[in-house]
């Protein structure tokens, strides 16, 4: 070998040295995006305060039970983070519209949508704090009777729509449990 070629760097070495380089170089970008995530308030729904219903046909002697029906009646969001949630943040409820019609309230929610979707922008959420919104359901006789005798299961699902710390835990669902006991 010459002193030429000893005093050069080979093309081996060059590209030894990059494949090192290149996941170190990945590595320091990809930090700073992990760290400059601020967000400090997580919500989470869940549905709670078991309902149970009866679609009915009163006779003029008695009342004949058609069909038993079990659902949420609640919506609550907690807050698990360390900050308050903004204001304005919002959730998406969706459930079958030929079983039951859905009337939302709760404190400083605001309503919007029709047939089986519904949109709530929320109120600030304090840090640990949790949101209530009460779900009043109606059945509706034909769609429950449609299903015929036995019984079936339907959901309401709920999404929160917010970049929060931890988007793992937006989504909720509730069972809608039915069953048709007779016709008529």
């Amino acid at each position: 070998m010459t002193e030429n070629e000893k005093k050069s760097v080979s093309r081996r070495s060059v590209t030894h040295a990059a494949a090192w380089t290149v996941p170190t170089v990945a590595l320091a970008i990809a930090t700073p995006a992990a760290a400059a995530s601020t967000t400090q308030w997580d919500l989470t729904p869940s549905f709670t305060n078991a309902l149970n219903l009866n679609l009915t046909l009163d006779l003029v002697v008695t009342t004949v039970t058609l069909a038993e029906v079990s659902l949420f009646g609640q919506l609550t969001i907690r807050n698990l983070g360390t900050e308050a949630s903004p204001a304005g943040q919002t959730a998406s409820l969706v459930f079958d519209a030929a079983l039951l019609t859905l009337n939302v309230t709760g404190v400083g929610v605001s309503v919007i949508g029709t047939g089986g979707t519904r949109t709530l922008t929320l109120p600030s959420i304090p840090a640990g704090g949790s949101l209530v919104i009460n779900l009043s359901p109606s059945l509706v006789r034909s769609g429950i009777l449609n299903l015929g005798v036995g019984q079936r299961s339907s959901t309401i699902g709920a999404t929160v729509n917010s970049l929060d710390g931890n988007e793992n835990n937006n989504t909720a669902t509730g069972n809608v449990g039915i069953t048709v006991l007779r016709l008529s």
